[in-house]
């Protein structure tokens, strides 16, 4: 059984017929983010205790701790990963795109994770590099929090009935 909208789950649980426009999919990606946020700054604070990061770097004129650039790395990432995965479906559909341009940018239809990826990689790296973070290490303590989000968003993908293509 599939939710597509969180009142959908609410009225199967408990037999009401109440409507929120809360989409299961965007509820999934929204508590991935933030859970995966929230795992990240853990991993770099614990890098900036073994010396694997630099505990504090110079951020426009004031130097700033590490671990407290990843609720901004989260938030750029995020949207930019929301307009490239936007991108990237308009590039796989170009005949529909050239067709009816505004209903296709526009459709809540359509989110590819090759150009979330792509386009939030390459904002993360941009906004790493501004802040003089050294990006492997950082990718390293990332890399269990980008694992961990990218879970949940599947498992939101599965909840509104979307699915994984395999």
């Amino acid at each position: 059984m599939s939710y597509p909208y969180l009142s959908d789950l609410i009225n199967h649980l408990f037999g009401t017929n109440i409507q929120l426009p809360i989409a299961m999919f965007g509820a999934f990606v929204a508590l991935a983010i933030i859970t995966a946020a929230w795992v990240g700054k853990k991993e770099v604070i614990r890098f900036e205790q073994l010396g694997k990061l630099p505990r504090v770097v110079t951020s426009g004129i004031n130097p700033i701790a590490t671990h407290l650039l990843i609720s901004d790395l989260a938030t750029i990432c995020a949207i930019f990963g929301v307009i490239g995965a936007r991108i990237f479906h308009l590039l796989e559909y170009p005949r529909e795109f050239l067709q009816d341009p505004v209903a296709m940018i526009f459709s809540r239809d359509g989110f590819s994770i090759y150009g979330g990826l792509i386009l939030g990689a390459i904002a993360g790296a941009v906004f790493l590099k501004k802040r003089a973070v050294p990006i492997i290490p950082m990718l390293d303590a990332l890399a269990p929090s980008i694992i961990l989000g990218y879970g949940i968003g599947r498992m939101g993908c599965q909840i509104s009935g979307d699915g994984d293509w395999g």
